[in-house]
């Protein structure tokens, strides 16, 4: 992922406000007061949260889980996020490495 946002898209640095690890520990990337550059158009208005792994085949662990959902609940409570947010998966991040 991290590749990918450097050399592929030549973007300096994460671009999702918070990444995800499996063991359930939550990463700050760009946060909640910088404009995250994850969604194309939708970035004005979204926080971009990045489950670090391959989940094409496997589910995200549940820790994992429960640590995405105590984020959200965390920006909620902060006033972050809307109560009424939705909730988007993307699947267009691939791993790649540079050439």
């Amino acid at each position: 992922m991290f590749f990918e946002c450097i050399y592929v898209n030549k973007l300096i640095g994460i671009v999702f406000s918070f990444c995800v690890g499996s063991e359930g520990g939550v990463y700050e990337g760009r946060g909640c007061n910088k404009l995250g550059i994850h969604a194309g158009t939708a970035n004005a208005y979204s926080i971009g949260i990045c489950l670090i792994g391959d989940w094409r085949v496997e589910q995200p662990p549940e820790t994992m889980l429960k640590a995405t959902q105590a984020l959200i609940d965390t920006g909620v409570r902060n006033g972050a996020l809307s109560p009424d947010y939705k909730l988007s998966r993307s699947q267009s991040w691939q791993p790649s490495a540079p050439e």
